[in-house]
């Protein structure tokens, strides 16, 4: 695979295919100008004609055009390939490999992939995958099976000789044996019986899998087989005596069991004899949960290696020391379709096989046993590399793999691939070296054949760029004037359940569909003349046919998403006359999503809850629950909470990166000063700021309002102060500033916040990685870098979600300097929602004359006691519910000046019980503290102004401040 720097260069966005976008859209609307008719470009004809197998995929992997040499590949048909996703076929890696392009912008990757053809057979196909705009790819594909499957014969009989040569016991040489085979063949797992004459079994002696708990029933039933007439597998393969490929089903009797369970795990299984001779020793076997069929070759090549496995044993179970060391390697030759080279370093004499000699032409008696002979023939330009891979093998120990040319008796040179294993003496000298010789001189010719080949399809990428610019799944015209549509393409029929022609008649066949709640912004797009050029994207739902792989289980059947971007077709005087528009179905990618929320919802919940009573239990213990600690207790207890409030910081930045890549973080916009939420922060970074002997001082400090979610804000000036903090040297200052910006174009305010530090600066060249996730700044030398690397990234996200921008200005040496922009009242308020002025809440000491009780709803018995313990402490009284049916007792029958609720309750949910206590209370209702790990309760609330939401873990001091604010002197908010 080439590099991923050179695969970017290869395809610049912004280059040809912006001149296509613009030549090609200029076409097509003086195309509607000069006929005002349709143009319909039979691009399927043009791709059928394509002299290679091509295909396109969408964004989401999903083949969305495949020409007839691309469906011949597999065999599958047009009804069965188009419209399946590219996974489908070439696995889980084929969609990483598209994730990957996307994510790093890779313009192009060539990789190969495996994928089982019509008939099951499995193939390897080489796909060239060049990534287009808009997320989607254009795929060429090059059958390589034989170019692979002759590799993997390579591999075999390679890896056999080497492993039967640096063996050193019978179970080792198996074992890796067995590993090696399952894994060059792609099996599930793999085993080595023992036959036991005296008692007429099959005994195992060898099991190897990837996860062992995944074939427990094979485990168990393969210890001891008997072999007899009738048994089944493997009886059969043992009487047999020869390479077996078998698909299993449920009419296999497989271990002397009819319809055996074995037959519903696996689909196929292979096993060949282990001969001594003409004497059967055992077997080995392997097994797939997929249906694999292997050729002639691999069956031939599996029988030449149950010999040398046969004679590898017999030599071992001899005993004979001469033997261990001479004949271990020998015995490959039997069954090898490759030439073997046995080199003594010590006298430089050289064996050559038969099939060695052949390979270059030449008669057994023809070819000297030297290494001269090697010399003489070895092409000169590939000698010297040749020598230097010898030489770091045996100094280096690197493997031995090479290619190079050798002269033939005829004069002409070809390809050899060649691998080789050292064996050294006791002494750690060198003084043998053996190896495998195959002749490649056919996959070298293809090499170049594929390499022309792939340059005629450059020569024509032009042209196929343009074909994937253009293809979606559904192309429609919609007439502005005439409200209707003027053309659906053919696949409108596999979305809808009407017809193209039901559509053209009455577009209300395509309203109809669309789901109740998403279609007055379905119209509004459509009768919407003010389109940008640009276009316009728009998600929604329709009731018509179902997928082709519904998911019955997840409501699919019942309904699809679709995503379509709409774009003007103008007049001559700029008016827009038409719409067109493509779409293509996103029903999984929604549901993906569904279930990504709902993941981290739960992770949210079960992390914040033990985290919230280990935080509170540590807040006990340096507030003196017991009367007083002594220092050492003390400064444990202050590691133990910093820790703490270290991972509750990463466990929130992860889920908060979540919710602005999902475009689901809420933010709550009012207007506040600038300079008290300055101040604020500064003060709650007095303690870090004071360890690190580094002073924070507001430099600048003009008294402006802003328009700001309060505590975003002071999240986003903790992370850019705490930054400066840690990286400015002792006894210097971190200056925060506060001035107001008028921009001249528009009139509009803006509120500037600035941050500049004294530390070592920051490089030119990592400004821009700064902002990116998981950037760690460590500009200090021996500075150790704690963070988890997402705060600058949320400050940016949570800047540009409050319609701000974020920068640095930096030079090495002096410094950096980080800025945000907030916009004032009244400057930008289009997409905010309506806003109230923050009211500062003074706190104080004085709480309503008598302690104040407060019910407290929680299942979890640890933060039950620790929030019992804490209150009480401060004088409240508390009465512990577990449940909503005993928190519905205790409010019937007493009084409560507050409640803390839970969400997720055993018999319930929290919010239930809220809005049914605020029911019965006509006259004064009872405010609530909502305490959740869940980043979102998930419903309504009838009272939400009695609510005030605290997320899990929590702190003591943001409690008090809600008791202050609600339990007041004079009566309670409502």
């Amino acid at each position: 695979m080439e590099d991923s720097t050179d695969q970017k260069k290869k395809l610049q966005p912004g280059t040809f295919d912006r001149s296509f976008e613009e030549t090609s859209e200029r076409s097509f609307k003086e195309s509607f100008k000069e006929s005002g008719e349709v143009p319909v470009l039979d691009f399927k004809t043009f791709c059928e004609t394509a002299p290679m197998p091509l295909a396109v995929v969408d964004q989401e992997g999903r083949i969305i055009f495949a020409n007839r040499a691309d469906q011949a590949i597999l065999g599958l048909s047009e009804d069965s390939y188009i419209g399946s996703k590219l996974s489908d076929h070439y696995g889980e890696a084929a969609s990483e490999t598209l994730e990957t392009m996307e994510r790093e912008s890779i313009a192009e990757v060539n990789q190969v992939f495996h994928a089982n053809d019509k008939i099951g057979s499995k193939r390897s196909i080489l796909l060239r995958i060049c990534k287009q705009q808009q997320g989607r790819f254009v795929i060429f594909a090059a059958d390589v099976t034989e170019e692979r499957r002759s590799a993997l014969l390579r591999d075999l009989q390679y890896e056999t000789t080497m492993l039967l040569v640096g063996a050193g016991s019978i179970s080792q040489a198996l074992s890796q044996l067995t590993e090696r085979i399952k894994l060059l063949l792609d099996y599930d797992c793999g085993l080595v019986w023992k036959a036991d004459e005296k008692s007429n079994r099959l005994d195992r002696v060898v099991f190897v899998a990837d996860e062992r708990e995944e074939h427990e029933y094979l485990l168990a039933r393969s210890v001891s087989i008997p072999m007899i007439i009738g048994a089944g597998f493997p009886a059969t393969s043992w009487f047999s005596g020869k390479c077996e490929n078998l698909s299993l089903s449920r009419n296999s009797t497989i271990f002397n069991e009819t319809d055996s369970r074995l037959a519903r795990n696996y689909k196929s299984a292979l096993v060949f004899p282990i001969n001594i001779g003409k004497k059967s020793w055992g077997l080995m076997a392997f097994f797939s949960a997929e249906l694999i069929k292997q050729n002639e070759d691999v069956i031939s090549v599996l029988n030449s290696i149950g010999l040398q496995i046969g004679q590898f044993v017999d030599r071992i179970e001899a005993n004979e020391a001469y033997l261990k060391a001479q004949e271990r390697y020998y015995v490959a030759i039997t069954g090898s379709n490759d030439g073997i080279w046995d080199w003594d370093l010590l006298s430089n004499e050289v064996f050559y096989s038969s099939r060695y000699k052949e390979q270059l032409g030449f008669e057994e008696t023809e070819l000297e046993d030297n290494f001269d002979a090697f010399r003489s023939l070895c092409h000169p330009e590939d000698y010297p590399r040749v020598m230097d891979e010898v030489q770091n093998h045996i100094e280096r120990k690197t493997p031995y793999d090479v290619e190079f040319r050798m002269m033939t008796k005829a004069g002409q040179y070809k390809w050899i691939s060649a691998r080789g294993q050292a064996i050294w003496n006791s002494m750690g000298r060198p003084v043998r070296m053996a190896g495998s010789h195959r002749d490649i001189d056919q996959i070298k010719a293809a090499e170049q054949e594929r390499l022309a080949y792939e340059r005629k399809i450059q020569a024509s990428e032009a042209m196929f760029r343009q074909l994937a610019e253009n293809i979606r799944e559904v192309f429609w015209i919609f007439d502005l004037e005439s409200r209707s549509f003027l053309y659906a393409s053919p696949a409108y029929e596999e979305f809808f359940k009407g017809t193209c022609q039901d559509l053209y008649r009455d577009p209300e066949t395509f309203y109809s569909e669309v789901h109740p709640e998403d279609l007055d912004r379905v119209q509004a797009t459509l009768q919407d003349p003010n389109i940008a050029d640009t276009g316009k994207d728009i998600e929604f739902r329709i009731k018509g046919r179902p997928p082709e792989r519904a998911l019955p289980e997840i409501g699919l059947e019942s309904q699809r998403w679709l995503w379509s971007r709409v774009f003007p077709v103008k007049s001559e005087s700029g008016k827009t006359i038409r719409l067109c528009g493509i779409a293509h179905d996103i029903t999984e990618k929604k549901e993906v999503e569904r279930r990504v929320g709902e993941f981290y919802a739960t992770v949210s919940h079960e992390l914040r809850t033990p985290l919230t009573a280990i935080r509170a239990a540590l807040g006990l213990i340096e507030g003196g629950l017991e009367g007083g600690n002594n220092q050492e207790t003390i400064d444990y207890t202050t590691v133990a909470r910093e820790n703490c409030d270290r991972l509750i910081r990463l466990i929130n930045d992860i889920l908060d990166i979540r919710k602005l890549e999902a475009k689901k973080l809420e933010l709550k916009t009012s207007v506040v000063n600038a300079v008290d939420i300055v101040l604020h922060t500064i003060e709650s970074l007095k303690a870090y700021s004071e360890q690190r002997s580094v002073k924070v001082l507001l430099e600048k400090a003009e008294p402006v309002d802003c328009l700001a979610d309060r505590d975003r804000l002071i999240q986003i000036l903790t992370n850019l102060i705490s930054n400066a903090i840690k990286f400015t040297p002792q006894g210097s200052q971190v200056l925060v500033g506060v001035i107001l910006l008028q921009d001249e174009n528009n009139d509009m305010q803006k509120v500037k916040f600035s941050v500049k530090d004294q530390g070592p600066g920051i490089k030119e060249n990592e400004k821009g990685e700064l902002f990116g996730l998981f950037q760690q700044l460590s500009r200090l030398e021996n500075e150790e870098n704690t963070g988890s690397g997402l705060g600058l990234a949320i400050s940016k996200a949570l800047v540009e979600e409050m319609q701000g921008e974020i920068g640095v200005e930096s030079k090495t040496g002096e410094g950096a300097h980080f800025w945000f922009t907030i916009p004032r009242p009244g400057s930008m308020t289009k997409n905010l929602p309506d806003l109230v002025k923050e009211q500062s809440i003074t706190l104080t000491n004085t709480l309503p004359c008598e302690p104040a009780r407060l019910l407290i709803l929680e299942d979890s018995d640890s933060i039950a006691m620790l929030l019992k313990a804490f209150l009480g402490r401060k004088g409240f009284q508390t009465k512990r519910a577990a449940s909503v049916a005993q928190a519905k007792d205790y409010a019937t029958s007493e009084h409560f000046d507050l409640i803390f609720a839970d969400i997720h309750l055993p018999d319930g949910n929290g919010i239930d019980f809220i809005n049914w206590l605020h029911a019965r209370q006509s006259d004064l209702a009872t405010p609530v503290v909502v305490l959740s790990g869940a980043e979102n309760p998930g419903h309504s609330i009838n009272n939400p102004h009695l609510i005030d939401y605290v997320r899990k873990p929590f702190d003591g001091e943001s409690l008090l401040k809600i008791l202050a604010a609600r339990l007041y002197r004079g009566g309670r908010l409502h």
